[in-house]
């Protein structure tokens, strides 16, 4: 009885398959589970033919199923070599890249972004990668997140004239100079101070070594006399720390605005960001020189050193200067 149940039950599966052709697709499939859509898998084997995976290249041409895990693998292929190719050399009409096969691409690696973040790749750099070749082969181009984001030809809108902005008047390159100057001497200034830190740190240590059999209110001052220099010692290298960023800052801005690689707005952004690290190093440099003038045990005037006279002359002049700075590099980057 059981030999008769088990044949009747295996004739019956036998007849659903046959039946049921769907059935058969299905188990087939189970085998397939893993294989990538097969706009993607079109996509890269298109870039494998145009020479985007190098030593790949017949792999992903030849291959009948690919997996997801091998569209990334592609993916994360292609990124190196993006990675160190040098834009500089390339131009409009570059036979070796076209802007239909970098808009696919970019489309491609949109749809695989969690993957390529799991193999420790940042998705944006890549997508920004492919826009900066694309506007390079063709500065009319734009990237697409979509296959269909692009209009008809019929409803294309002319490109809109670029707006110009205004020449604003401002200092001349001599005062840019004067400007880089007095930030370079703040720095020797600062460096100066260094100095003098280091004696009376080596004064101290060794007035210390010397009194250390003296009463217990003396060792206390010793002892606030320390920490004094602790704190003089860390805010004089923040202070050079602060300087010797912001005079790299304005080199950076400056070189940008003669070589007209900078928008208004970017210079905008980038000067208010000078002039408030300017105002804060004139600050710190104030607040640096108050606490240097309680190390002065002595009670003499010690505001009114050559620190003093520097500061009033050029700590806020910094910032003022910074302002003109902004209106020259405006109008440099419109010559």
């Amino acid at each position: 009885m059981r030999k008769l149940s088990i044949k009747i039950l295996s004739f019956l599966l036998a007849l659903s398959l046959v039946f049921t052709p769907g059935m058969v697709r299905l188990a087939m499939a189970q085998d397939n589970s893993d294989a990538a859509p097969q706009d993607q898998v079109k996509t890269l084997q298109k870039l494998a033919q145009k020479g985007y995976l190098g030593d790949k290249k017949d792999y992903y041409q030849s291959a009948k199923n690919l997996g997801d895990d091998d569209i990334t693998d592609g993916l994360v292929k292609i990124y190196q070599a993006l990675s160190q190719l040098d834009l500089n050399g390339l131009k409009p009409g570059d036979p070796t890249y076209q802007t239909d096969d970098l808009r696919s691409l970019h489309q491609l690696v949109e749809d695989k972004k969690e993957d390529i973040l799991a193999r420790k790749i940042s998705a944006w750099k890549f997508e920004k990668r492919i826009e900066k070749m694309m506007s390079l082969l063709d500065p009319s181009a734009t990237p697409t997140s979509t296959a269909s984001a692009a209009p008809p030809p019929e409803e294309k809108a002319a490109p809109a004239p670029s707006p110009t902005a205004t020449p604003v008047p401002g200092p001349s390159r001599e005062e840019v100079n004067e400007l880089m100057s007095e930030l370079k001497d703040l720095s020797k200034k600062t460096t100066e101070l260094q100095d003098t830190y280091e004696k009376k740190l080596a004064d101290t240590q060794k007035s210390n070594e010397e009194l250390k059999q003296s009463n217990d209110e003396l060792e206390k001052t010793n002892a606030a006399s320390q920490e004094q220099l602790k704190l003089v010692k860390k805010l004089m290298d923040q202070v050079q720390g602060d300087l010797q960023k912001t005079d790299e800052h304005l080199e950076t801005v400056s070189k940008k605005a003669n070589e007209k690689a900078i928008t208004d707005t970017e210079l905008q952004q980038e000067l208010r960001v000078m002039h408030k690290d300017v105002r804060d190093n004139s600050q710190d440099v104030s607040i640096l020189k108050q606490e240097v003038a309680k190390l002065d045990k002595s009670g003499e005037k010690a505001g009114q050193s050559s620190l003093d006279d520097f500061l009033s002359k050029n700590g806020l002049a910094g910032g003022a200067l910074l302002v003109g700075v902004a209106a020259l590099i405006v109008s440099l980057t419109r010559k």
